[in-house]
């Protein structure tokens, strides 16, 4: 059987690639190895951040929820807007004061 020379080329273009990208691989694990050998875990106890969590958590006030209109109108007032005034977005305050 006759080898044809296009097959030839491409088998040993594979052969090239797959050899690249395996020396290519082992050169980045090696290097990735290197840079975190002396990386290491921190030693905690989950046990320990569950007790932190509960604790911080009982000891902090409930968020109150801010009108978005009450905020703009200290941002307006705060950076002295006479004139192109910013207003809520979804409020009826909105339409209101358009209007």
């Amino acid at each position: 059987m006759k080898m044809n020379s296009t097959l030839a080329a491409v088998l040993i273009f594979v052969l090239v690639m797959l050899g690249s990208a395996l020396v290519s691989s082992l050169t980045a694990y090696t290097l990735g190895y290197e840079a975190l050998k002396e990386i290491s875990q921190p030693n905690t106890k989950s046990a320990q951040k569950d007790v932190a969590k509960q604790s911080n958590q009982s000891g902090k006030s409930q968020q109150m929820i801010v009108s978005e209109a009450n905020i703009l109108e200290k941002v307006n007032a705060k950076m002295n807007r006479s004139q192109d005034k910013s207003a809520p977005l979804n409020s009826n305050d909105a339409s209101q004061k358009n209007n």
